[in-house]
């Protein structure tokens, strides 16, 4: 019997999510980020910012081997490297410009991608109700923007109503 990757990754996720794990694994080629390095920026209010060039997000598209996922305040982390994951990613970005920054909103998570092995653009990810976009940065500093897609609100929803509804019912094994 065949299991797909999709049921796999989501076996995956909410196993370290259960376990409560903060540790990221060994990259092929060097060590991920840790949750504990990558702390969440304060509350910003940023000006009207550009949309990523097309060339940047091409580059990622065409040359990205791996997407890490550091949630600020969640005790997981999520990984694709999956060449059909990493480029389904790219779904989530709209091409239209976050049209408002409500000062009161602060990334979920850093977005790390990388090319073998080596990152090469990290972005915030905002997920909350009046806040639904990308910051891709250089550091700290904002450098452009990206609303999210419908894809991108639905991927991300899921993610959290799953992890939601298995710190409910608690680890596996009902220990």
């Amino acid at each position: 019997m065949r299991i797909g990757f999709g049921y796999i990754f989501v076996l995956v996720f909410f196993c370290f999510f259960s376990m409560s794990c903060n540790e990221s694994k060994t990259a092929e080629a060097g060590e991920k980020p840790s949750p504990q390095a990558v702390q969440a920026p304060s509350t910003k209010q940023y000006t009207q910012l550009p949309t990523a060039p097309n060339e940047l997000l091409s580059n990622l598209f065409n040359n990205a081997s791996a997407i890490d996922f550091i949630f600020h305040n969640f005790p997981f982390s999520m990984s694709q490297t999956e060449p059909a994951a990493v480029k389904g990613h790219f779904t989530h970005f709209a091409p239209d410009p976050v049209k408002n920054f409500p000062g009161d909103c602060k990334p979920m998570a850093r977005i790390f991608y990388q090319i073998n092995g080596e990152i090469v653009q990290e972005v915030d990810l905002y997920y909350a109700d009046k806040c639904k976009y990308f910051v891709f940065v250089d550091g700290s500093k904002p450098m452009y923007a990206n609303s999210m897609s419908e894809a991108g609100d639905q991927f991300f929803n899921r993610i959290l109503v799953n992890a939601l509804k298995t710190a409910q019912q608690g680890p596996p094994g009902g220990q």
